[in-house]
């Protein structure tokens, strides 16, 4: 448990560097191996009494911050709001839009409904 927190904890600070350099995010990388390896302990310990995984987005958005060094350079902008307002937008509407049966269904055919009008207004101002 300890060994998993720590390299969590390592990782988050690390992500958090003003720069980063190869060596750096290498170490980020393998830091992510030892969380991947090593999460399943939160489950046979019980300290995930309620769900049997750890399917969690925001631990399996962690390896995101290594790819956009990659490409972009360091981010200057590590908060949680855009995924959180787009969660709001993008899930708990189009939910509410639902008969919340089969909505999973639902919500992909509004999802597609809309792409399809942005797509059609924008040809149409064009």
């Amino acid at each position: 448990v300890v060994c998993t927190i720590q390299a969590l904890l390592h990782y988050i600070y690390m992500a958090q560097f003003p720069l980063q350099s190869e060596l750096t995010l290498h170490k980020m990388a393998a830091l992510l191996d030892t969380i991947h390896q090593n999460k399943q302990v939160f489950i046979k310990n019980g300290s995930c009494s309620d769900m049997d995984h750890l399917r969690i987005p925001k631990l399996y958005s962690l390896p995101c911050s290594i790819e956009n060094a990659h490409f972009n350079g360091v981010s200057t902008n590590f908060t949680t709001k855009t995924a959180e307002y787009l969660h709001i937008s993008m899930c708990k509407d189009l939910y509410n839009a639902t008969n919340h049966h089969q909505y999973d269904i639902q919500m992909l055919h509004l999802l597609d409904m809309h792409k399809k009008i942005h797509f059609h207004s924008a040809y149409v101002s064009w």
